[in-house]
Formats: C-alpha cells, sequence, structure tokens
C-alpha cells in the first residue's frame, strides 16, 4: 500500500484569475527522482522527502501563478510512475504535474502548457563504456532507464530499456555494468550530483547528442477548470521565463 506525504498551502494573494476550485488543486511529484535545479527537496533523516524544502526554480514559477491567482493546492509525493497512471486513471489523485515532456499518448489525457524549460540530451556511461557507442546503432545498444519516463526524444521505447524505479537506481546499475548507457538530462543530473542529491557513480562520463527536450506543466483534462488553469500557467510562463543558462 502506497504511503504519501501530504503538504498543504494556500495562496492569499489577490485573485488574478476567475479560476475558483472547490476543493484544492492537487499538484503531483515524483519523491524519488529530484529534478533540480528545477524542482528538488532534501531528505529527513529516515529518507523520506521533506514537503517544506521543496524548491527549484520550476516550482516557483508554479507556485507563484496559483498563489497569485489566490488558489489553494495541495502537492502529493509518490513514485513517478504513479504519477503518471494517477493523471490518466478517471478518478485519478493528480491535477497538476510540472517537469513533464511532451508524449501523444499523455495528451489523450492531459493539457501542455508553453515550454518551462529545457534540458540537453546526453547518454550517460562509464568511462569504459563510451568507445562502444556507436549513434547509428542506438538501439542495439543495452540502455537503462527510469520506469515512466518518457523516451521518445531518444527514439527508444520502454521496452528497449532495463527499467529501475528511480534515478539513483539507474545509476548504480549503470555502475554495475547491467547496461552500457543511460539516456537522460544533463542539466537534472550533474546539478544532482552537485547538490548530493544524487550519488554519481566514479568514472561517470557523457556524450552530447545535440538534441533538447521540452518541459511543461500538464493539466488534467477532467479537472472542471483545466483551460482556466492552462491560461493561468502559460501566463506565469511568459511572464516570469526560467533562467536556462547552466553551465556544468
Amino acid at each position: 500500500m502506497h504511503r504519501f506525504l501530504l503538504l498543504v498551502c494556500s495562496g492569499w494573494l489577490l485573485s488574478l484569475s476567475p479560476v475558483s476550485a472547490a476543493e484544492p488543486i492537487r499538484l503531483c511529484i515524483g519523491d524519488g527522482n529530484p529534478w533540480p535545479p528545477y524542482s528538488y527537496f532534501e531528505r529527513t533523516a529516515e529518507g523520506e522527502p521533506d514537503p517544506s524544502t521543496l524548491d527549484g526554480s520550476a516550482t516557483q514559477q508554479l507556485r507563484q501563478a496559483l498563489d497569485q491567482a489566490g488558489l489553494d493546492y495541495q502537492f502529493f509525493f509518490m513514485p513517478w510512475a504513479r504519477v503518471m497512471h494517477e493523471m490518466a486513471a478517471q478518478q485519478g489523485l493528480c491535477d497538476v504535474v510540472w517537469n513533464v515532456s511532451y508524449s501523444e499518448q499523455r495528451a489523450t489525457f492531459a493539457l501542455f502548457s508553453e515550454v518551462q524549460y529545457h534540458t540537453q540530451l546526453v547518454l550517460f556511461s562509464m568511462e569504459a563504456s563510451t568507445a562502444q557507442h556507436q549513434p547509428s546503432s542506438l538501439a542495439l545498444a543495452e540502455y537503462c532507464g527510469v520506469n515512466g519516463y518518457n523516451y521518445q526524444p531518444f527514439g527508444l521505447s520502454e521496452s528497449e530499456l532495463i527499467l529501475g524505479d528511480s534515478i539513483q537506481q539507474v545509476l548504480n546499475m549503470l555502475e554495475a555494468q547491467r547496461c552500457q548507457f543511460f539516456p537522460s538530462e544533463r542539466e537534472p543530473l550533474l546539478s544532482g550530483g552537485e547538490l548530493g542529491i544524487y550519488q554519481l557513480p566514479v568514472g561517470l562520463t557523457y556524450q552530447p547528442l545535440h538534441l533538447t527536450k521540452a518541459f511543461h506543466v500538464m493539466i488534467s483534462r477532467r479537472h472542471p477548470q483545466a483551460t482556466t488553469l492552462l491560461e493561468l500557467i502559460n501566463h506565469a510562463i511568459a511572464t516570469h521565463p526560467l533562467d536556462e543558462t547552466l553551465s556544468f
């Protein structure tokens, strides 16, 4: 049985939108895969996510939009694959998710905001594996990935990957040579390593793919005011764009 850690926040500023929710908007985030510098939190001594420390540029942008509209909202923490399941379900728990990439399948049950930010796509590997990679044989290599993540931008499906439940687990699998490559986003993993959120293996390297991946806020189509929420969030993205100038 899944355990959820819940934080209730309220926005008390002047309403900028006609949105009026009878119940708080339910914001869902994957608790096993912090996504710095966009969304991350510290852990308690027991290893649980501490909601009071939730931070990151994309999180702040979303919270500011809801606060300025005078909306109440709740955070729910759960594994990322469960987040996607709850978004897709007819009676699902989640109303809004952020740090999400677009896919046609996800668009069947959710609306997507304008782009919040872009990341650089790379192939992580251990130093000894780098020379074995040939760009033309991408699907022939052994890849690890995170359950529930979108690998379409890499030209890969979940069936072509050895899946783990978290980024750290996949990094450990890579170090243990259970796979050769981990297709992922450069900024969250390297930023997470600098912050001590992820334990990067000694000898970890990466090969740029010269591709970027766009991330959005995703709003459940079943929410009664999904379109109005979308307009509110798009306004925040346009008026308070995120700084994408990261260097590692």
